[in-house]
């Protein structure tokens, strides 16, 4: 038996321009599915599923055949039965390539991140272990790890009139020792937040950690507009408004895109005088995918960012689209300035 794809072959290489064939198989299935097939040997035309026919010795025997059109006769497996089959063996061929495909993004994104730690290596100071900091494979030099927000006095002060209860401490120690999520190399020279599990939606993943201070205090805060960047966070409390600081200290969090088509938010818990930053799953968030948080609210107004949006969809992307029909050019030299209102919760 000749089998089918060479026959196919050779009909389009123009070698049999009298080849003529067709999947007639009892599942009911006529597209090539790339599995071993039998050519009827009475028409010479049909071309049966091996699997259907033969589903316990998924072979077809020596000698002639003959296609169930030409010889009738009953098979092991019903119509049903081997459409079922076909079906389950589509769908397991389908998320084998999503497998396969993951696991490529994988090797990818680790290559990508060893190049980058190189990079980082040659270019730090050289440290002995006993003096190594515990920090962010991605921070910058000087960067110091904050397992809790660092506060200023004014805003110690204003924090401490909040009122005290404890039923988020456990989530919050929880998540300062075995975080959901650590910073990646997402893109060439681009470092994100991915998820290290499958968080459905409404779980905590991580707490964002920096120097609470007042914004008045905070005067080498830069403003310029239309900035994506996540250095710095405004939160509004009472008639106050306070910055979490993430330049200089903090954590991993501190890598967070901002999107037009978010999967978390940053959710503002009081318990007692602290303040915490929790980012919480607005979505299912599937292993190895990137955490991102939604714009500034008031990001129409201010001109285009350099950053790119963290959709990475630009035929779909709500500010290509904006700045696009606007005919808007990127802000040069742009650094942290994101901002955004967050309504506080006292738990």
């Amino acid at each position: 038996q000749q089998s089918k794809r060479e026959v196919h072959r050779s009909s389009e290489s123009g070698e049999d321009e009298a080849c003529d064939w067709m999947i007639s198989c009892i599942c009911g299935i006529k597209e090539d599915n790339a599995e071993e097939m039998v050519e009827c040997d009475d028409c010479e035309e049909r071309w049966e599923q091996v699997d259907c026919i033969f589903p316990r010795t998924k072979r077809a025997p020596e000698g002639k055949y003959y296609c169930h059109v030409c010889r009738p006769r009953p098979t092991e497996l019903t119509p049903e039965q081997a459409r079922a089959y076909q079906d389950r063996l589509k769908e397991q061929k389908e998320r084998q390539h999503a497998a396969d495909s993951q696991s490529k993004l994988m090797e990818r994104v680790k290559r990508r991140e060893e190049e980058f730690q190189k990079s980082l290596t040659l270019a730090r100071p050289v440290q002995s272990k006993g003096n190594m900091p515990k920090q962010d494979k991605f921070a910058p030099p000087g960067f110091r790890e904050l397992e809790k927000n660092e506060y200023s006095d004014a805003a110690r002060r204003l924090l401490s009139l909040g009122q005290a209860t404890g039923s988020d401490l456990e989530i919050f120690n929880i998540l300062r020792t075995s975080p959901r999520a650590r910073s990646l190399i997402v893109q060439h020279g681009v470092i994100g937040v991915v998820s290290l599990n499958v968080i459905s939606s409404g779980d905590y993943i991580v707490e964002l950690t920096g120097r609470v201070c007042l914004q008045r205090e905070y005067a080498t805060r830069d403003l310029d507009p239309g900035s994506l960047n996540h250095l710095s966070f405004l939160i509004k409390k009472e008639d106050e408004e306070l910055i979490i600081d993430a330049r200089k200290c903090g954590n991993f969090a501190r890598n967070l895109r901002r999107s037009c088509k978010p999967n978390a938010e940053l959710n503002v818990i009081m318990s007692g005088a602290d303040l915490h930053v929790m980012i919480k799953a607005k979505e299912e968030i599937h292993r190895m995918n990137e955490i991102t948080i939604e714009l500034d609210a008031d990001w129409r107004t201010k001109p285009r960012p350099t950053q790119e949006c963290a959709c990475n969809d630009k035929s779909e992307c709500a500010i290509e689209r904006h700045f696009s029909k606007n005919k808007m050019v990127p802000v040069q030299n742009v650094v942290s300035s994101s901002r955004i209102y967050f309504p506080t919760d006292t738990t």
